[in-house]
């Protein structure tokens, strides 16, 4: 379950200046960190001498944060934003560049600024404009919590009545794209599917670039009530065919996908791909064992993660969900192990936010047993966070377990968590990975929405 580098955080902005170079305008650069390349912007303005800054993560979501300080001392530049950890220095040399350091939590990275515009970080299989088929940006209400989700709708140019799906992404702040890493995995399978006339409806999480809500608030099932808006949007559509509405979800998607499905009969078909058969603390547990193999202390982390995920458990039931205890439980637990501040600090947000409590102790088989539409289940036989093929033939046997017989359940040999080709499956892989889909994960997976309309 990735979780991003550089989230999105509006804060005011307090300046500083002695004499210097003129560093206002728009500044472009990339870092490499060990497990992705960021794109940056950075706009730095000045108003009756005094100056302020926003950066933006082009790769991620196009949100201009502003800094916390600008100090400017001859041709020094130095930024931050306190509560991110950020911090950039850098230095303008005479050919006009900035060459400078990024710093956060605790990594230093080297990213040098230009006046040359930069695009996202394209990989090989992101499509580009102009596209063979219809695009439209799009907006849509969940009434029940009062928000207004964004998103991009694609269909064929030709014909009526077209299938359609809803993506649902994978746990984490996630765009339409569900973009991390530089991949861009959503963008890839909308444009597969639609070349092959199938309507796609993609959207940022709620409180992700251009969608409403709070998004450090949410649950599991707050995100299932957003697919809920996106198929009541669908079936406003004269393009959509009514009766052929079906989900896509990967990873956590592949849970919320069973919970609407279960209580929507609106929805055709279901498409899980790496979905988690087992609670959130079976899963977890079986990531980090697998992310272990061949470590001698495998014994010793088996152990501390086991009394880790406790913990969570145990306290909050405990003290009826008193978050100030379960902090304090977890930085005793956290020192006990050995753990610095900075990895404390940089932890706590995660294991404390709503999402993790409700993950860790959420169970999927209630409401795979109640899936009445037909399900392709699909896992990479290489996926080192949600296993295949334990979590594979669970999701197949739960859903069978409540009648449903109408199940296909594939592992697509090498492929990793994301649907990669891959050499071992590991997390640090998949930016080093120039493929982002793997196409015969992509031919099944259309192939099979094809045969359901027949």
């Amino acid at each position: 379950m990735t979780k991003k580098l550089f989230f999105t955080l509006m804060l005011l902005s307090l300046v500083f200046r002695t004499t210097g170079q003129d560093f206002t305008g728009d500044w472009y650069g990339r870092f490499k960190s060990p497990i992705s390349v960021f794109t940056m912007g950075i706009h730095i303005s000045e108003q009756d001498s005094i100056y302020t800054a926003t950066m933006t993560s082009i790769d991620q979501n196009d949100k201009a944060i502003p800094c916390d300080t600008v100090m400017i001392d001859h041709d020094k530049i130095t930024l931050t934003i306190h509560k991110l950890n950020i911090t950039y220095t850098g230095i303008l040399d005479t050919n006009h560049r900035i060459k400078g350091i990024f710093s956060q939590h605790g990594g230093n990275f080297t990213l040098n600024l230009t006046r040359e515009k930069l695009e996202k970080f394209a990989r090989p299989q992101d499509p580009i404009k102009p596209y063979t088929y219809q695009e439209e940006e799009v907006v849509f209400k969940n009434n029940i919590d009062d928000i207004q989700l964004a998103g991009t709708l694609t269909m064929p140019l030709q014909g009526t009545s077209f299938p359609a799906v809803v993506l649902i992404s994978g746990s984490g702040a996630q765009n339409r794209d569900e973009e991390m890493l530089s991949h861009r995995p959503f963008l890839v399978l909308a444009d597969h599917l639609t070349r092959n006339g199938i309507a796609v409806l993609r959207f940022d999480d709620r409180g992700i670039a251009a969608s409403e809500g709070d998004f450090a608030t949410a649950i599991t099932t707050d995100f299932a009530k957003d697919v809920e808006a996106a198929i009541q949007y669908l079936l406003t559509r004269k393009e959509i065919n009514p009766n052929q509405i079906g989900l896509i979800g990967h990873s956590e998607g592949g849970t919320i996908a069973p919970i609407v499905a279960a209580r929507n009969p609106q929805v055709a078909f279901i498409v899980l791909l790496a979905a988690p058969g087992y609670s959130g603390y079976t899963t977890v547990l079986d990531q980090v064992l697998a992310l272990n193999q061949g470590n001698s202390k495998i014994k010793e982390i088996k152990k501390q993660q086991i009394e880790f995920l406790d913990i969570i458990n145990n306290s909050i039931i405990k003290t009826s969900d008193d978050h100030q205890k379960l902090e304090q439980d977890l930085i005793r637990y956290f020192k006990k192990i050995g753990k610095s501040d900075p990895e404390i600090k940089a932890t706590l947000p995660t294991v404390l936010a709503p999402w993790y409590s409700f993950y860790i102790k959420f169970d999927p088989t209630s409401t795979l047993k109640q899936v009445k539409c037909p399900v392709l289940v699909l896992n990479g036989s290489k996926d080192k966070q949600v296993i295949s093929p334990k979590n594979l033939l669970a999701v197949e046997k739960k859903i069978k377990k409540g009648g449903n017989k109408q199940v296909t359940a594939i592992e697509l040999p090498g492929l990793n968590h994301l649907f990669q080709e891959c050499s071992l499956g590991y997390h640090t892989e998949y930016f080093h990975i120039n493929q982002t889909f793997s196409p015969i994960a992509l031919e099944e997976i259309s192939k099979w929405i094809i045969n359901q309309g027949k």
